[in-house]
């Protein structure tokens, strides 16, 4: 009798999850392929619509990477990261699909996510991993950094990127939101371990590392490669150089558990429309 109702269970649980998920998990209708081949000058990458836009029912990509897919479609944070080949970072997708009107954010990620499967034959999961990671800390009665000078306001954040040159701003902001905006330097997470848990307003001036080949934009943190290295009385300091410098920060080398989507399976040709 419990075997049969344990089977009964499992049986009508799959009921459900069909009823409830199977039909809404696809688009009404949606186009993949291939982007455009490059031509020479500037490319329009963008991404619009969806559930809690103005236009709720259409989703599209233009110029898209693969990350930048998948990203919205396993609802990634950019310091989460994805496990997968290099062409990932290179070639380029146009999508448009239509969605039922009251479809939610979590629906269109599934409908995103099936529509991968069925067009890349993807497969993937979520572990995490050991990862090379740098960690901020603040050593003791070394730390320079400023109150806000408006604690009310919301936080402020502005960056100016120049060849061999990267400078953020940060008002009224956390750690947490300010090592959010050095990104990924040399590919590595960067963990908040300063134990500051009030707001300030940070500004820092460094060069940034150009060395990450998993990196898009040129540089780990989306900076811009100079053409040709700044002369030495003219650069300023590296990160780690910088955070100790100007903010009185130390930034160290350490292994540190991350989020990471690994891709079990993948094909690079997408299945034609």
């Amino acid at each position: 009798m419990k075997e049969r109702y344990i089977g009964a269970v499992r049986l009508t649980c799959l009921i459900v999850l069909t009823c409830c998920f199977g039909v809404a998990q696809t688009f009404e209708v949606a186009s993949l392929k291939p982007a455009a081949p490059y031509k020479g000058g500037p490319i329009h990458i963008a991404t619009a619509g969806g559930p809690g836009t103005q236009d709720p029912t259409h989703l599209t990509f233009s110029n898209a990477t693969l990350t930048m897919i998948l990203r919205v479609a396993f609802d990634l944070q950019d310091s989460q990261k994805i496990s997968g080949p290099e062409w990932f970072n290179i070639d380029m997708f146009d999508i448009a699909a239509t969605l039922p009107p009251d479809a939610t954010k979590d629906q269109m990620r599934s409908m995103l996510q099936n529509l991968l499967a069925e067009r890349f034959r993807l497969a993937a999961h979520r572990e995490k991993q050991m990862l090379p990671a740098y960690v901020l800390v603040a050593p003791k009665g070394r730390a320079r950094l400023p109150a806000p000078k408006d604690a009310a306001a919301n936080p402020s954040r502005k960056e100016r990127s120049m060849p061999g040159t990267r400078t953020i701003t940060c008002g009224n902001c956390t750690v947490g939101e300010f090592v959010k905006m050095l990104g990924h330097p040399e590919g590595r997470f960067v963990f908040d371990e300063t134990g500051l848990t009030a707001t300030y307003d940070f500004a820092l001036t460094y060069e940034p590392l150009y060395d990450c080949k998993s990196c898009t934009a040129g540089g780990p943190d989306g900076a811009v490669p100079p053409s040709a290295p700044p002369s030495p009385d003219q650069a300023p300091p590296v990160l780690s150089v910088a955070l100790d410098q100007q903010l009185g920060l130390k930034l160290e080398k350490k292994e540190r558990p991350a989020d990471v989507l690994v891709i079990d399976r993948i094909v690079r040709v997408p299945v034609p429309n």
